[in-house]
């Protein structure tokens, strides 16, 4: 969005906001009370007889809600609809991209030139060699010293296959690569950025600001033994949730990527990294039957809600969390220097 259909951060949180309900949709559970709702309305049942079935078909309909769920992602790999995903990032793409380009189907790739604007790029994994491979980037740019593996690829495809997390959406195929989300080997990608940078621009170059947006410091997350314990049968679960966790760590890199890019990076000795990311204090992690979820605080009245990465109905809280994170103390002067570093930039991409 910020490169390729240059777009304006507030306009990039209006779509995603516009955009969430239609990717994550509410579930089978509410059509189906509704359903039983209409059925009622059709038959001529009294009012208190639709109120008695819809009291008792709502437990039914929430475990159909779980069965579709489990069989979605058993056989297409996904609990979401990868095709609805596509239309919505073509339509994103028709409706912003500038004009003088081909619409839904531009390339990514932008050949070299004075007025190419923001260079971005994306990661995807290429399911097939991930453990020997490191993640495919996408770039809107050429890079002279590492050349793209897929300089043909669609804007939409780009965002479709970084979009592919397992279990929410079904892998994408481009050109005999198999691509799922690229948080899978570079859920932060720091370290790709800073060697990007090297890499197209040369180790030389003055890099004023290295500004890192996180999603929440995750819970704490127990690596059970994989001995065999007939006593707890939830243990392999437990195992793959763990292994899962250390697969899609951000906070490692981050802090791996703090000194060395505040020590190293040019200018040498010289802060030039900030890293955003809601975490102690604004939010709690507790356990819910056996699972690690991030419970919402209040100064005024605690409640008991959980955010979900598919959950569009929570937008307005995680907002409410990230406001209060910048407004705190020590966001306020992590952003005043983060800004000072940004102004001091003289030289454009």
């Amino acid at each position: 969005m910020l490169g390729r259909l240059e777009m304006s951060v507030e306009d990039c949180i209006t779509e995603y906001e516009k955009l969430m309900g239609q990717i994550f949709p509410k579930h089978i559970v509410d059509s189906a009370v509704s359903n039983v709702s209409k059925l009622g309305d059709f038959l001529g049942l009294p009012g208190f007889v639709k109120s008695g079935v819809r009291l008792i078909s709502s437990p039914f309909a929430k475990t159909a809600g779980k069965l579709e769920t489990v069989a979605r992602v058993m056989f297409t790999g996904g609990k979401w609809e990868a095709r609805e995903l596509e239309r919505v990032i073509k339509d994103l793409i028709e409706r912003k991209l500038p004009e003088r380009e081909e619409g839904a189907d531009g390339i990514l790739l932008v050949p070299k030139s004075p007025n190419s604007g923001c260079k971005v790029f994306v990661t995807a994994v290429n399911m097939e060699k991930g453990n020997v491979q490191p993640p495919v980037l996408l770039r809107s740019y050429e890079n002279p010293r590492e050349k793209s593996e897929l300089p043909e690829i669609k804007i939409w495809q780009a965002a479709r296959a970084t979009s592919a997390a397992p279990t929410y959406f079904e892998p994408l195929t481009v050109d005999g690569y198999k691509f799922v989300d690229g948080g899978l080997q570079a859920n932060n990608p720091l370290g790709w950025l800073w060697n990007e940078v090297i890499t197209t621009f040369g180790a030389e170059r003055a890099t004023a600001c290295f500004l890192s947006l996180g999603t929440g410091v995750p819970p704490v997350q127990e690596l059970p033994s994989a001995q065999t314990d007939l006593s707890d049968p939830g243990k392999p679960i437990g195992m793959i949730a763990g292994l899962a966790g250390i697969a899609t760590n951000t906070e490692i890199v981050n802090t791996l990527f703090r000194s060395l890019i505040n020590a190293l990076a040019p200018a040498v000795g010289k802060k030039k990294y900030w890293r955003f990311s809601v975490g102690d204090g604004l939010c709690d992690w507790v356990k819910v039957n056996g699972v690690q979820k991030w419970r919402i605080t209040s100064p005024k009245v605690e409640t008991k809600e959980y955010i979900a990465m598919d959950d569009p109905t929570m937008k307005d809280k995680i907002r409410d969390l990230a406001q209060a994170y910048i407004n705190s103390p020590e966001g306020k002067v992590m952003v005043k220097e983060c800004a000072n570093a940004l102004s001091s930039v003289s030289t454009p991409w």
